[in-house]
C-alpha cells in the first residue's frame, strides 16, 4: 500500500505475521508509525476511525482484515482486532 497510511499498513501486516489478533494504539504511536501526524479530525471526530473503505485511512487496516474496535478521543486511543 502506498500513499501517506502506507506504513501503518505495513505495521499491521507485520503484527498479523506475528500472530497478533488485536492492537492498541495511542494516536501519537500512529503518529510515529506514518512519520507525520494526524489531521485534526482524527482526534475531533469519532468517525474518521470507522470502518469504511471509502475513507483512504480506513484502507490501511480494513485491506488487512482489521477493524477498529474502540476509539477513545479524550485519551486519544484507538484499538483494531483482526476479523478474518
Amino acid at each position: 500500500m502506498n500513499g501517506k497510511y502506507g506504513p501503518l499498513y505495513d505495521h499491521i501486516h507485520r503484527l498479523d505475521a506475528r500472530g497478533v489478533r488485536e492492537w492498541h494504539a495511542s494516536f501519537t504511536e500512529i503518529e510515529r508509525i506514518i512519520g507525520d501526524r494526524l489531521p485534526p479530525s482524527a482526534r475531533r471526530y469519532s468517525p474518521w476511525w470507522a470502518n469504511d473503505r471509502t475513507h483512504n485511512q480506513a484502507e490501511a487496516w480494513m485491506a488487512l482484515s482489521w477493524k477498529t474496535h474502540s476509539v477513545n478521543l479524550t485519551d486519544e486511543r484507538v484499538s483494531f482486532r483482526q476479523v478474518g
